[in-house]
């Protein structure tokens, strides 16, 4: 309806100036049709034939049917906006030899686009997963960024693997130089594989993890040990240990095989005496070997190279438990008030 009414409007104006000057010889035409669509943030040229004495050009807006003349367009050549020029109708009037036309009447419009994001079947993985992210909005061509750069990607879906922020650009059919980034991304975080470590504790003859896990996992030679899902087990014989872990993200990790033989005869070459102990810790070795005392969070509190019999004032450790670690063996201590 809106283009009706211009349409008759225009046509009135132009009834009026032809009577009062006779019927012009020429037609005033603008050259691109009738209707316009422009790609966001471009301009176009609008433009009648060269020959006129005079030109001004009009617009009406298709909303409010507010006409106005454009001030200081008075050339044959017209440049719009596409911000500016979205939904409206611009004709041009010239005048030749005192003879006054009105163009044909052009509607200008502009493509509207989706806006992109990004959308992330999960933002944390376990290292050696991946998950995907797609690309919802306009269709076209597509380009990927991981921390600001480009992965040189054309594709609505990609699969990760790596941290990062992870945005996209689309670049629409119908406007290939116009690039609608989503400005955001989802942030994909990647959680290191858990490297749980496991020892012989000679003092209990237990197999332990030196660090506690959500979900613990025992196997002995292969084949999971019913009900071992403790830091620490009791020896079932002879063989090899491994413990698996899931740790608060939910990603999953093995230790390496434990072979644990000759117990008791192993355990008669070294003592650790008293334990749990108070104020002194006394460590008897058969021959010179490395030792290092840790606490619970692996700070490592006494290191170095002990022969036969040593002793260490302890009085000042907090009460809790501790490591012992001597050569390739370790033992689990307490220290009590």
């Amino acid at each position: 309806m809106r283009i009706i009414f211009t349409v008759m409007w225009l046509s009135l104006m132009v009834t009026s100036v032809s009577a009062s000057n006779g019927p012009c010889s020429f037609t005033a035409l603008i050259d691109q049709g009738e209707t316009l669509i422009m790609c966001p943030e471009s301009s176009e040229f609008l433009s009648t034939g060269t020959s006129f004495d005079t030109y001004q050009w009009f617009r009406q807006s298709a909303l409010t049917l507010e006409t106005e003349l454009l001030a200081g367009e008075t050339s044959n050549i017209i440049e719009i906006s596409a911000y500016s020029a979205t939904y409206y109708y611009y004709w041009c009037e010239v005048s030749l030899d005192g003879c006054t036309d009105i163009s044909n009447l052009i509607f200008i419009d502009s493509y509207v686009f989706v806006p992109t994001t990004v959308q992330a079947e999960t933002t944390s993985i376990c290292e050696g997963e991946s998950t995907i992210f797609q690309i919802i909005g306009t269709v076209g061509s597509y380009e990927w960024y991981r921390d600001g750069s480009p992965l040189g990607i054309d594709s609505p879906t990609l699969e990760v693997s790596q941290s990062g922020t992870y945005t996209a650009s689309v670049f629409p059919l119908l406007c290939p130089s116009l690039e609608i980034n989503s400005g955001v991304g989802p942030e994909l975080v990647v959680h290191p594989t858990p490297m749980p470590v496991i020892f012989f504790n000679e003092l209990s003859n237990e197999v332990c993890l030196e660090s506690s896990a959500p979900s613990i996992e025992w196997f002995f030679d292969n084949s999971p040990i019913i009900g071992a899902n403790t830091t620490c087990i009791e020896l079932v014989g002879d063989g090899n240990y491994i413990a698996t872990v899931l740790d608060e993200f939910g990603c999953r990790g093995e230790s390496d095989a434990l072979l644990v033989t000759n117990i008791h005869e192993a355990s008669s070459h070294m003592q650790v005496f008293p334990n749990p102990f108070e104020n002194t810790l006394n460590v008897y070795v058969g021959q010179p070997q490395s030792m290092r005392l840790v606490d619970a969070s692996g700070r490592v509190l006494i290191s170095e190279n002990i022969g036969h019999l040593s002793s260490w004032d302890v009085a000042n450790f907090t009460s809790g438990v501790y490591y012992l670690l001597i050569g390739e063996r370790c033992f689990k201590l307490v220290k009590v008030h």
